[in-house]
């Protein structure tokens, strides 16, 4: 997903490229104004997914790092593949619960 929001990368290498070219003030100028934009549009989407802006999306980060850090590669892929391994049983479940149902229901009519 971040890598989604963050589509305009090339403001970056614009305005690197200004700067390495030596380039005029008013030259560099739009590039510091379409930079500004992109953070501002960057820092209201990530409030509208609930995240308290890039501020609070760099905090987030940090703190899942800190938790997720504690635990190997193979151990969470070894949890990720039970968690579809049950999803898979509850499916299976939750349909014989609907043919149940079904079978019920033609028994009650």
């Amino acid at each position: 997903m971040a890598r989604h929001l963050l589509y305009p990368h090339r403001v970056w290498f614009s305005l690197a490229g200004a700067a390495s070219d030596g380039a005029r003030l008013e030259q560099i100028l739009p590039r510091l104004e379409a930079l500004a934009q992109f953070a501002g549009e960057l820092d209201a989407r990530l409030r509208a997914a609930g995240v308290d802006g890039v501020d609070g999306a760099l905090d987030l980060d940090r703190r899942l790092r800190a938790v997720l850090d504690t635990f190997s590669r193979d151990e969470i892929g070894r949890v990720a593949e039970a968690a579809v391994v049950l999803r898979r049983g509850l499916d299976a479940v939750l349909e014989g619960l609907d043919r149940v149902a079904r079978l019920k229901a033609q028994l009650d009519d």
